[in-house]
């Protein structure tokens, strides 16, 4: 008897000396794609500002958007890089999926050099390769119009991938495409042509959140634990960057410029005016029905 006593005394001993530390939360996963916006997460972990909020973070790495989008469908992230355009679209669909905050992620259209190709118009009876459905599509729509006033017509085969998209665009398979920064510094080295960028699409990229398993206290410490790190980028913006990001990219270097200025921002909630505009335009392309409302876009309208 004296010896079973014992026993439960130590086992409750340890249960409260375990039980006094603070633990973890569980493993948030954040789906990430090759582009800039993306960085403050990689920077956050390497600083361990996600540590000093208790919060573990797995990071998922995709090619295309569309796998991203599945991948929160599905509830494999809690967080993933996406745009408002594809979330309408999943969200018309039933999908388990919200959006949470714009980034200042940019996009660029590059023309293949061996086609002489320097204004947008000029890609009449061209193929600009881009993802159906989202933000690049909706540059396409821009360059579209720009191409019918010739009265020609854009090309636009669905290249999902952006890095098969960069190489074929390098081969000349594809006259122009639309491609993420910092990628297109890739196709700058290459003397390929800059034709267009995406200062119209500002607020309709970022980021959603999955909404099977996802707390708002997490989110909103890994929102916070972002804008830590784009502070903590423009305080020391000549670092070295985290060797994972830059494999990622391909690359094993990446200009100080792009740190600085307009190239990073905290993460913020969409204005109406870019939520409508988001809106009217998947509903003209038919991207949602007309019973679609935003009124369950956002995941919350505070950060």
């Amino acid at each position: 008897m004296l010896a079973i006593l014992f026993c439960i005394a130590c086992s409750s001993e340890k249960k409260t000396s375990v039980s006094s530390q603070p633990s973890f939360h569980d493993t948030l996963i954040i789906g990430l794609l090759p582009t800039l916006d993306c960085l403050p997460f990689y920077v956050a972990r390497e600083e361990g500002i996600f540590d000093s909020m208790r919060l573990q973070v797995r990071f998922v790495f995709a090619h295309s958007q569309m796998d991203i989008d599945e991948y929160l469908a599905k509830g494999y992230v809690e967080i993933g890089a996406t745009d408002i355009l594809r979330t309408i679209g999943m969200q018309y669909k039933k999908r388990n999926i919200r959006y949470l905050a714009s980034s200042s992620r940019e996009w660029e259209v590059y023309a293949c050099r061996k086609y002489r190709i320097s204004q947008p118009w000029q890609l009449g009876d061209r193929m600009l390769g881009s993802t159906r459905h989202s933000v690049p599509d909706f540059i396409s729509d821009t360059l579209s119009q720009l191409v019918n006033q010739k009265k020609r017509q854009l090309l636009r085969p669905q290249i999902n991938d952006v890095f098969l998209r960069m190489r074929m665009l390098d081969d000349g398979q594809l006259e122009a495409a639309i491609l993420p920064v910092p990628l297109t510094l890739a196709m700058q080295a290459k003397k390929h042509t800059p034709i267009y960028n995406s200062s119209c699409t500002k607020g309709l990229a970022g980021f959603a959140v999955s909404t099977r398993q996802t707390s708002l206290t997490h989110i909103r410490q890994v929102v916070h634990a972002y804008n830590m790190a784009v502070n903590s980028l423009k305080k020391h913006p000549n670092r070295p960057l985290p060797q994972r990001f830059l494999r990622y990219l391909r690359t094993d270097s990446l200009p100080v410029s792009l740190l600085t200025g307009k190239h990073l921002s905290h993460l913020y909630i969409p204005d109406d005016h870019t939520i409508r505009q988001a809106h009217t335009w998947a509903l003209r392309q038919k991207v949602a029905g007309n019973s679609y409302t935003t009124d369950t876009l956002l995941y919350s309208k505070t950060l």
